[in-house]
Formats: C-alpha cells, structure tokens, sequence
C-alpha cells in the first residue's frame, strides 16, 4: 500500500480555482472534478478569499495605524504587569508582620485604609493568598 502524500497548491492556482467558483458559469461540483478537488475545499478557499477581500484595498497607512494603536495597549498591558508584580514583592517583603499595635490597642494597618486598596489595587482574595493572617487579624 503506497503512502499518500498531502497536495500543496500555490496561491495562484487557488485563486484560479476561487475566481472561478465566483464566477458561477459551473456548478462546484464541476469546477471540482476539473481541478480534481473536493468541492468542500474550494468552499473554504472561497470564504478566506472573501474574508482578506478587504485587505487588497487598504492603505498601509490604516495597517501602520492599526499597528501603533495594538502596541500601545500591549505597552499599557504591560505596565500593568510590572505595576501588578511590583505590588506582589511588596506584600510579601511586608507580610511577615503586617499589624501592628499603637498605644490604644487599635489596629492600624496599611492595609485597612481604603487608599492603600485604591493605590496599590489590592483584593481582598490577593490579599488571602499572600497573607493568609490577614483576614483572621481584620476579624478582631
């Protein structure tokens, strides 16, 4: 039994094959058995030829747009990121004794202010996760 080894066609003969389905003077089942396809493969031909339709007549200026505006948010994201990682290293080198106790027995914590949540945009689940006292220390 001999291996069948998979076909590789040029773009050009695909779009042979595409421009000639969209043409409709045969069925695909015609254009098909011409080019010795299977009819379903010239339909997916046909819809990502469709699909990219719109790219053969934009500017490169509208993909360079589009380009700078993906690596903006991505530099955004990024900063995030490091922001994120930033606030994790500092809740870990200052967990070890988060609370501490003033003269009045009050506990006074950066964590408790609702700036330090807002500044650091810390949760209350992040919080749990690096510090598991933290939530049994609030209950007092």
């Amino acid at each position: 039994m001999e291996k069948r080894h998979r076909r590789k066609f040029s773009a050009e003969f695909k779009t042979k094959v595409v421009l000639e389905a969209l043409k409709e003077r045969n069925s695909l089942e015609e254009i098909a058995c011409k080019h010795e396809l299977h009819p379903n493969q010239i339909t997916m031909w046909r819809k990502e030829f469709l699909a990219k339709a719109s790219s053969v007549f934009s500017s490169e200026s509208d993909a360079l747009g589009e380009k700078k505006a993906q690596d903006a948010v991505i530099e955004k994201l990024y900063a995030r990121i490091g922001q994120r990682e930033v606030e994790i290293d500092w809740l870990k080198k200052n967990c070890s004794d988060p609370f501490h106790y003033t003269r009045d027995w009050q506990i006074t914590s950066a964590f408790t202010t609702t700036s330090a949540f807002t500044s650091l945009s810390i949760t209350k689940r992040l919080l749990q996760y690096i510090c598991p006292q933290f939530p049994k220390a609030c209950n007092r």
